[in-house]
């Protein structure tokens, strides 16, 4: 495997593992939220959710813009930035949900995270088909 791959897959790589942490936190928030409304009057609370959803939208910002893009990963790149345009599409309309109180947000915030898992398998079949090609 020729190194510029190597390293895109591990800039990759560590970025997914960021998003993954991030969104896995913001989902335990979120069920806590559902289990116990009044959690988003709680300080404590709003600034780890808030803290998730900042840290969900810079990774996803760094996902766009990793470079340069390898000719053997470019339909890979392509598909990450569609999981980095939806988990930012996410973590903007949870925190537009939060700051207006409006459900409309917080519903639009669910369907895209809705989208997310799809995305990110999508993407997890063609590290494995650009691994596979070098093996």
């Amino acid at each position: 495997m020729p190194d510029s791959v190597k390293e895109y897959l591990a800039k990759t790589q560590k970025l997914s593992n960021d998003l993954t942490e991030l969104i896995s936190a913001n989902s335990e928030l979120s069920k806590q939220a559902a289990d116990n409304p009044s959690l988003i009057n709680d300080k404590d609370w709003q600034q780890k959710i808030v803290l998730t959803l900042v840290g969900m939208g810079v990774a996803s910002r760094e996902m766009k813009s990793i470079r340069p893009v390898p000719e053997q990963t470019r339909t890979l790149n392509k598909k990450l930035r569609k999981l980095a345009d939806k988990v930012y599409l996410t973590a903007d309309e949870y925190s537009k949900g939060l700051t207006t109180g409006r459900a409309s947000h917080l519903h639009a915030a669910a369907r895209a995270m809705a989208e997310i898992t799809p995305l990110a398998n999508d993407a997890k079949d063609e590290v494995e088909r650009i691994n596979s090609h070098y093996e």
